[in-house]
Order: C-alpha cells, then sequence, then structure tokens
C-alpha cells in the first residue's frame, strides 16, 4: 500500500509503472524469504524441532518442516507494502483465513493435531471466505449451456465452493512429499494467474499471485533436493487455500470478459482442471485406490504417484521434472485441442483418458520393477545356492 503510492517519473505511463511494481513485488519477496529462511532454520534447529525420516516419508535426515512460516510473513509483508488499501479491505477474510490456516498448521508441524479437528477448522476457514468475502463458484461457467443453468442458488454456490477450497487444499497439501514438488506446481500455476490478471487489469490480484510467487522461489532455493527446509502444513495448506482461491476469482473475471476479448478463455472449467491437474489426478486416484483395495481413503500410504516413482528408483530432481512435464502435456492437450474448438465435454474425456492411461503405465512399471526384485533378490539367491 505504501509503495504503491510512490511518485514514479512523470513520463512513465500506467502499464510501466505496474508492470514496475509488478518486477518489484517479485524481487522483495523473494528477498525476504531468502533473508527468513535460515533465521528460522537456525530457531528451529535451537529448538530441536525437526521432521524426522521413517515411515513413510523420504528424506534421510533430520530437517526443519515449517518452511512455510518464511512463506508467510514474505506473503504477508509484501502484500501490506503493494496491495492497494481499498483491495485489501476488500479481500480481508482472505487473509484472516490465511491467517487461521496458518496458525493451524504451524500447531500441527510442532505437535500433530487430530484429523477432525484439522478438518473443523479448514471448514471454517473456506466458510469464512466464501460466506463473508464471496470469493466463491456462481455456476458451471462454461459447462452452463450444456446442464441448461445460469447460476447456483446461494445455498448450493456456497456448498459447493467450501467443498472444493476443502477438497482442492488437502490435494494441494498431499503432494507435498518430494523436494520442490509442491513450491514448482504453485509457483507454476501462480505465474500464469498473475499474467492473466495483469493482461486484464485485475492489479492487484496480479500483484497478490506475484507476492505468492517470490515467496516460494526464495523458499525453493532452500527446498531444491536435498532440502535444508520443508514447507510443513504451515506452507502447504496456505498454498493450497491461496491457489484455489485465486482459480475462483480468476473463473468469476474470465465470466465477465467480453466474448471478444482474446484473453478470455472459453473452456474455463476444463482448463481449470488442466492447470491443476496433478493434484487432482493424484487426489482422486489414491481415494478410488484405496476403496477399491477395502481400504480407508482416509489413511495414509505409499500409492501416491510422487512415492511410486520413488521407488522406481528416480531422484527428487527428477520425480518433480516427471510431474512437470506430465502437467506441461495436459496443457499442450488443452491447447490443441482448444484451438480446433472442441466440444468442452470431449476435452474433459480425453484429459480423463489421459490420465487413466499415466496412470495405467505407472502401474504396470511398478508392478514390473516389484518382479524383477523379487527375482533377484540378494536374500533368495543365497538361500537357493546354499
Amino acid at each position: 500500500m505504501l509503495l504503491k503510492n510512490f511518485i514514479f517519473a512523470p513520463n512513465l505511463s500506467i502499464l510501466e509503472i505496474q508492470f514496475f511494481i509488478l518486477v518489484s513485488v517479485v524481487l522483495v519477496s523473494i528477498v525476504l524469504t531468502l533473508i527468513a529462511i535460515p533465521q528460522t532454520i537456525r530457531i528451529f534447529v535451537e529448538k530441536d524441532l525437526y521432521d524426522a525420516p521413517g515411515g513413510r516419508k523420504l528424506h534421510k535426515n533430520l530437517t526443519p518442516s515449517m518452511g512455510g512460516a518464511a512463506i508467510f510473513f514474505a506473503f504477508f509483508i509484501v502484500s501490506l507494502l503493494f496491495i492497494d488499501l481499498m483491495a485489501f479491505h476488500k479481500l480481508k477474510f482472505l487473509f484472516a483465513s490465511i491467517f487461521i490456516l496458518f496458525f493451524m498448521g504451524l500447531r500441527d508441524d510442532m505437535v500433530p493435531m487430530k484429523s477432525m479437528h484439522k478438518m473443523i477448522i479448514q471448514l471454517f476457514t473456506a466458510s469464512l471466505l466464501v460466506g463473508m468475502s464471496g470469493i466463491k463458484v456462481t455456476s458451471l461457467y462454461s459447462l452452463n449451456s450444456f446442464f441448461l443453468i445460469e447460476s447456483f442458488p446461494e445455498w448450493l454456490a456456497f456448498f459447493m465452493s467450501v467443498i472444493i477450497i476443502v477438497g482442492v487444499t488437502n490435494a494441494y497439501n498431499l503432494i507435498d512429499g518430494i523436494d520442490g514438488l509442491a513450491g514448482t506446481l504453485a509457483a507454476l500455476l501462480l505465474v500464469f494467474l498473475s499474467v492473466w490478471f495483469g493482461v486484464n487489469l485485475y492489479w492487484d490480484y496480479c500483484f497478490l499471485c506475484a507476492a505468492m510467487v517470490g515467496a516460494i522461489l526464495g523458499f525453493l532455493y532452500y527446498n531444491w533436493s536435498p532440502a535444508k527446509i520443508f514447507m510443513g502444513d504451515t506452507g502447504s495448506l496456505i498454498i493450497g487455500f491461496f491457489c484455489i482461491s485465486m482459480i475462483f476469482l480468476f473463473l468469476n473475471s474470465n465470466e465477465m470478459l467480453l466474448p471478444n476479448n482474446i484473453s478470455k478463455i472459453d473452456k474455463s472449467v476444463v482448463f481449470f482442471l488442466v492447470i491443476f491437474l496433478y493434484p487432482f489426478f493424484d487426489f482422486t486416484r489414491i481415494f478410488v485406490v484405496r476403496l477399491r483395495n477395502r481400504k480407508s481413503p482416509f489413511l495414509p500410504d505409499k500409492k501416491h504417484i510422487h512415492l511410486l516413482l520413488k521407488r522406481l528408483g528416480f531422484d527428487h530432481r527428477e520425480i518433480v521434472g516427471i510431474i512437470v512435464a506430465f502437467e506441461f502435456v495436459a496443457v499442450v492437450l488443452f491447447g490443441i485441442m482448444y484451438s480446433f474448438n472442441v466440444n468442452e465435454l470431449v476435452m474433459i474425456l480425453v484429459i480423463v483418458l489421459y490420465c487413466l492411461f499415466f496412470h495405467y503405465i505407472l502401474g504396470y512399471k511398478v508392478k514390473q520393477f516389484m518382479k524383477d526384485k523379487k527375482l533377484f533378490d540378494p536374500k533368495k539367491l543365497y538361500r537357493r545356492h546354499h
């Protein structure tokens, strides 16, 4: 708010000024996070607060896990500095919800909370955001014509928005199991949203996304494999919550654009699915697999895609590369179908088939790997010859 009122040279255009602010937002956010992370590591090391290896965890050393504190600090400070006062007031319930989730994540990283308690808090924060700020899904957007509806009644919009927010927040939280993965996917998503908001002159939303991008990039410097710190629930919950909130704003803003606007995305629902594909896919896949195996869908296991890739021998950086490539192919598929004006339901079917293809290829590779592992098990070979 303070820096946005800075007096620029009179020969600069409004667009040039806003671009200067955008670059400043990213750089300041990166610098603040880079400064905060070493201090965060030092404090947690002194307090003996580590994420211990073992179980489903892939790291081998004691590592501090509350890097989300630095992300939160940088994001909030930069938002105070650069976001317009009226916009800040308008989004106050978004910030309030993020505050609550941050302290819940901090508490959970220090002393694990019961799942039911965390779910209640998440439902409350989602309800606060949707009920008080109006950040919600109001219809099926580009799919309205297929289902002959114009908009949801208020109760349905509220219910669906809360369920989507909680679901996406947890889906994002679940992918935070590989160094650099959650941060990389969120940064790529928010870069697109920041550019799109800027192109359409939603500057405050643009700067908010840029502030989070900068904070995540600063964090990734220390989180890239081998990680010196993890984001923990402190970071993954607020980033997931922020991402879905910005996507809701994108969907509603996109809907208000005129049909002849070149930046209007007509197939907005399938585009939403594509840009958030990996968390959706992994969450849905793990849910179905557990039910099919007659297990509770809420019990943790080692069936997540990134854990299976790790089992196949890929390291953390390679896994991030594979998953980013998976997302990139989905975006390319969307782009090709969009350019040929393919029916949106057909587009969704193609994306689902693409995910199923990936699922079965991965499953086949894992089965083949386990078969070969049993065949060449040194202990079995030793017993055969003795």
